[in-house]
């Protein structure tokens, strides 16, 4: 796990719209998220294990992963804010 410094930033209009969507719409139905899913295409042989370490070790990929939206109370503006922490991610 690696430790990240706080921080917060406001989320902006586009991301509140994406954000209302997907608790009015997207949620609903289960068939899609506001996730970005990557599908690589590759030819030869690929090593899982030096991907997943490569992935994992990215300080610019990690930071990424550690950022989700916060409420501080039901009337306040959301913002990005980072976890301390971020667990490894996943690679299937």
């Amino acid at each position: 796990m690696i430790e990240y410094s706080h921080l917060s930033l406001p989320l902006t209009e586009a991301d509140c719209f994406m954000r209302a969507l997907e608790k009015r719409h997207i949620n609903r139905t289960g068939i899609s998220t506001n996730i970005c899913h990557y599908l690589l295409e590759l030819e030869g042989k690929f090593d899982v294990a030096t991907f997943k370490q490569k992935l994992n070790t990215n300080n610019e990929i990690l930071w990424l992963a550690s950022l989700d939206t916060y409420k501080a109370h039901p009337l306040s503006l959301p913002v990005w804010k980072t976890r301390r922490t971020v667990s490894e991610i996943p690679v299937a």
